[in-house]
């Protein structure tokens, strides 16, 4: 009995493969097989788990992309994913059981399904802030899902797990997907379900509602805003609205609905103008992430509200196109929902800008414009050049000392960040630091513009101060760790270093027989990444108003006075920037080597000056006759890498963040690389000394070293 039933429930034999053929004589002989193997073994009785197993099969066979020939009367071309779709419709239209029974299992799966989390939550943020979000979704990528064959959400995943398999649905005509739903959608059960399916739409509208209320009325949003009383903030009113219109609607009072729903429009509208004006603020002054986050995802419930919205007061003849066309939305929403690199990119932009806006304000204090400006950079960054040769003996001294682990790289972390601290308080300059800084300033110069020769000439600046600073942090620090190996050996009779220890430096800074160039191209990650870090902190710091609350604090004020805790104030807005990033560098390169010994890794780092320093100590220590050998000329030469490796792609990732960051295009950046390869053929030494003709700085112009570091 039961296979009678079974038998009975499927579609009458039809020979689908001639049908196909009829409709489309050049398409392969399989195609027309595995259509006909879909469409003949249906069982629109069966199962809930049997009829989405067939649509899925379903989905797939249109999902493929093999190109099909198609007639010339065809509705799209045989070349796009959309031709099997093309080729169902005319089949189910040329085989009535087959319509029949794909339409009796496509209504029965709407009836017995609940669309109720596919509009409320599809493509939607399920939590308030990007964390919480990524870990939700990370889970769902990782962790087998629960099965729900009553929830259309998990169906549409089922059906859409990724771009690919949505791609006929993407590229088919509006017209041709209308068709295929007025052949399913048809008759007293499609009717019935359509209205299931509307009125999941309707609860959709008022969950989506109190989401925007509860959403919009954060303290965040309504001060940065610009909205009115909270009595008549438009998020509160959103539901109440929402509710009358469902209200109306199912009362069949037309008139009253028509009303409700105008007032809906022009919350949203209301709503939107909030959210752009708390975006400008966010552009001009500080950015969270969680509020970007928050933000984006108001606009989409608002968006999703208004969908909802003309899905469920347009016309009979007007819901197929609209219906097509929300669905689309749907998909595509629901791909990008179980993307972590759609949250991250989404949410991370605005935040990313800032951060290199940050990062190019400093980048501006390492440019010199005259040759003033350009001797104070050499002096300056001799002064960091001196200030390093003690930190290089200082790292030999803690790790002679044979600490564990934790103390060996907290201490180490201590030298470095003290050490640059110290240098940034004396207002002196470490050239590895600039590369990061100042491509994030030629970055914003693109961006704005002001011309090609301008920004050559920004360039061109920008090389002779890179150059000056290393001149000086290089010519300081050979002769400064000289002194030091000779006014040791004067006090205690032998040199800084031992044999053993300055022939393991030679041999290190090998460009050939050892990591040399992987760890220098490493530390220039590492330079690049106490920027960003940097660039973030300034920007956490003047979103949470520190600077402000400093200014203002009643117990400070009640101690210093408030004329010196405004003093404070400007101090620590001017310099939290350079606090982080020079401590994060010091415990970023102090850590590296004390990670790979816990690990058994082959990590290390090599930083320019300090790797000069410890070559120089190593020359003294081996003496003049140790110099002119082999060895010590590789070790000369592995210097000549490190520095390029450090500069090259510290400037590089900095430059492609900030490019990418400010949305500079491709071709406004090989314009500038042929305006510069001309400019450096005319006036090659304009990128190495300021010329004469710019040797008097701009009005009101502040001199490099009275800058901020």
């Amino acid at each position: 009995m039961v296979a009678l039933a079974t038998s009975a429930s499927r579609p009458p034999a039809t020979d689908i493969k001639a049908l196909v053929k009829e409709a489309a004589p050049e398409a392969p002989d399989a195609v027309g097989a595995d259509l006909d193997r879909l469409l003949t073994s249906m069982e629109p009785a069966g199962s809930l788990t049997s009829r989405l197993d067939t649509l899925e099969r379903l989905c797939l066979w249109l999902a493929e992309d093999r190109p099909i020939e198609l007639p010339a009367r065809a509705a799209v071309s045989g070349k796009t994913r959309a031709a099997r779709l093309w080729l169902l419709v005319e089949v189910l239209k040329r085989s009535s059981p087959s319509r029949s029974a794909l339409s009796r299992l496509l209504t029965g799966v709407l009836a017995e399904s609940s669309a109720l989390k596919l509009f409320s939550r599809a493509g939607l943020h399920g939590e308030l802030r990007i964390f919480s979000e990524a870990a939700d979704r990370l889970a769902r990528k990782l962790l087998p899902q629960p099965p729900d064959d009553s929830d259309l959400a998990a169906l549409a995943v089922r059906l859409f797990p990724d771009t690919k398999s949505s791609a006929w649905l993407e590229e088919a005509p509006p017209g041709l997907v209308i068709e295929l739903l007025s052949l399913l959608l048809d008759g007293e059960n499609a009717a019935d379900a359509v209205g299931h399916v509307l009125d999941d739409a309707a609860d959709a509208v008022a969950l989506l509602s109190v989401r925007v209320a509860s959403i919009g009325v954060d303290e965040d949003i309504r001060e940065r805003g610009g909205l009115p009383s909270l009595r008549s903030n438009p998020f509160l009113e959103m539901p109440r609205v929402c509710d009358a219109i469902l209200d109306a609607r199912f009362r069949k009072d037309d008139e009253t609905s028509a009303q409700l729903r105008a007032r809906c429009g022009d919350l949203i509208d209301l709503c939107k103008a909030s959210l752009a004006r708390v975006m400008e603020r966010l552009e001009e002054g500080s950015v969270s992430v969680d509020l970007v986050f928050r933000l984006e995802l108001l606009g989409q419930l608002l968006d999703r509200v208004r969908a909802l919205q003309r899905l469920l007061d347009d016309s009979e003849l007007e819901r197929g196109p609209e219906a097509v066309r929300f669905f689309k939305e749907l998909v595509r929403a629901g791909i990008s929902d179980r993307s972590l690199r759609a949250l991250v990119k989404g949410n991370s932009r605005l935040l990313a800008r800032k951060i290199i806006e940050r990062a190019g304000e400093t980048g501006e204090h390492y440019i010199t414009s005259t040759r003033a400006e350009y001797h104070q950079m050499i002096t300056s960054a001799a002064g960091g050049g001196f200030l390093t040769a003690f930190t290089t003996a200082m790292k030999f001294l803690i790790g002679w000392a044979k600490l564990p682990f934790f103390f060996e790289w907290f201490l180490s972390g201590l030298n470095y960040a003290g050490s640059f601290v110290l240098l940034q308080g004396l207002g002196f300059t470490l050239a590895t630091k600039q590369p990061s800084m100042t491509a994030a300033t030629l970055a914003a110069a693109l961006d704005n513009g002001g011309g090609l020769d301008k920004l050559v000439d920004q360039i061109a600046r920008t090389s002779r101060s890179q150059l000056a600073a290393i001149v000086g942090n290089i010519g300081m620090v050979l002769p400064a760790a000289v002194a030091l190996h000779f006014a040791v050996y004067a006090i205690m009779g032998k040199p800084f270093l031992d044999r053993a220890t300055a022939d393991y430096v030679i041999q290190s800074l090998n460009p050939i027989g050892s990591g040399t160039l992987v760890f220098a191209a490493f530390t220039g990650c590492l330079l690049w990444a106490s920027s960003i870090i940097a660039g973030w902190l300034e920007n956490w710091s003047v979103y949470r108003r520190l600077p402000e609350a400093i200014a203002q604090h009643r117990g400070l004020i009640k101690r210093l006075g408030a004329e010196r805790c405004q003093h404070l104030s400007r101090v620590f807005a001017r310099n939290i920037s350079g606090f982080g990033g020079n401590v994060s560098l010091g415990f970023l390169l102090a850590g590296t080597p004390v990670f790979g010994k816990l690990f058994g890794l082959p990590l290390d780092v090599r930083h320019v000056t300090l790797s000069t320093g410890a070559l120089a100590l190593a020359g003294c220590a081996v003496g003049p006759e140790a110099i002119l050998t082999p060895a010590f000329a590789w070790a000369a030469l592995g210097i000549v890498c490190i520095g390029t490796l450090n500069f090259g792609v510290s400037f590089t990732l900095a430059l492609a963040v900030a490019l990418r960051a400010r949305n500079v295009a491709l071709a406004d950046v090989v314009e500038l690389g042929r305006a510069l390869v001309v400019r450096f053929f005319q006036r090659p030494r304009s990128f190495f000394y300021p010329p004469r003709d710019e040797d008097r700085a701009p009005a009101g112009a502040t001199p490099p070293l009275a800058r901020s570091q």
